[in-house]
């Protein structure tokens, strides 16, 4: 069962650190005080679960007056995708949740998307395949069920968690994006077409593929692949420029290999 540690709302609250590296929330409001544990910064950091610039991401929320404890629900998704994925999701894995993740940063960077839009796309980006740890059919859906029952517990607003329900919805093939986030998340989703490791990740979909019986030869893989990259476009200036001219050497070779091996 998610659950993930309460966040109490109030616009009059403080962060401390103390010198063990364990983070508290206090809040304090007329005629109370409370204040309870949460997670230990250092040791997940230690753990790769959160970065110093998720913390200072924190930090930035806070000034800014949000609730949204963005380094809590990175380290708790993250930990439930290592623990929970299935060995034989050798595509839909661990790995490729970081490298959206890396993908969507650089991408909203180089299409100027900062502040409040970004965290809340870097939150979807975490977020959008966890769903495969309930399920393998309508996985978007799944991930939305763990997105509304767990970040609300990470301060995020329930108008911010139907924002990235909705990024993460879009990436359902064929992709819709319907807003500039939207459109990051379905580029950096798919960031890899158009990169130098393309054959090396289109190796682990194959092999999934195999091992949950979708298709079983190399040729009906490549026919996938031909018709894929003829109908997939990305949506941002940045991949635009960046990886189209890539991925259109891709499409040529398998192109190619499907000529050499009819």
């Amino acid at each position: 069962m998610y659950n993930p540690r309460r966040v109490i709302n109030s616009k009059e609250r403080r962060w401390a650190f103390d010198m063990s590296g364990t983070e508290r929330f206090k809040h304090r409001g007329p005629g109370s005080t409370c204040s309870s544990s949460a997670l230990p910064v250092r040791s997940l950091a230690v753990q790769g679960f959160i970065s110093s610039d998720d913390v200072l991401d924190r930090g930035i929320a806070l000034f800014r007056d949000s609730t949204m404890d963005y380094a809590a629900a990175k380290a708790f998704i993250l930990a439930q995708l290592q623990g929970s994925l299935p060995y034989d999701r050798t595509y839909h894995s661990y790995g490729h949740t970081l490298d959206v993740h890396r993908a969507a940063i650089d991408i909203a960077r180089k299409e100027g998307v900062n502040g409040n839009d970004l965290m809340l796309l870097k939150t979807a980006a975490l977020y959008h395949d966890a769903g495969f740890v309930r399920g393998d059919v309508h996985h978007e859906v799944l991930s939305c069920d763990i997105v509304r029952e767990a970040l609300p517990g990470f301060g995020y607003t329930t108008e911010e968690v139907d924002r990235i329900c909705a990024m993460i919805m879009a990436t359902r093939v064929p992709q819709s994006p319907t807003d500039q986030l939207s459109g990051i998340l379905c580029d950096a989703d798919l960031d890899y077409l158009g990169r130098e490791d393309f054959f090396t990740i289109g190796n682990h979909l194959f092999r999934e593929l195999k091992e949950y019986g979708i298709l079983t030869t190399e040729r009906a893989w490549n026919e996938i692949q031909l018709k894929f990259l003829s109908e997939h476009t990305y949506f941002t200036e940045t991949n635009r420029r960046d990886r189209e001219p890539r991925k259109q050497l891709h499409l040529a070779r398998v192109v190619e290999w499907l000529e050499r091996n009819p």
